[in-house]
């Protein structure tokens, strides 16, 4: 198992659950979907989080909406 992407899936949905974010699969591709709202700062550090876990995001979880 890859350890880093591990990890940072698991930061990924802490951050989800804490700032109402879904990560959704679009043709096996995980993406974060934001609120209109949501401030740069947010955007950026879910992006890197999706970039560092998505190995592992991509593996372990089926379609459709998630977290």
């Amino acid at each position: 198992m890859d350890f880093w992407s591990y990890e940072s899936a698991g930061s990924l949905l802490d951050l989800c659950r804490r700032h109402g974010l879904r990560v959704a699969l679009d043709g096996g591709t995980a993406r974060i979907v934001y609120p209109v709202n949501a401030p740069e700062a947010l955007v950026e550090y879910g992006n890197r989080l999706l970039d560092e876990g998505r190995r592992y995001i991509e593996q372990h979880i089926g379609g459709g909406y998630h977290v």
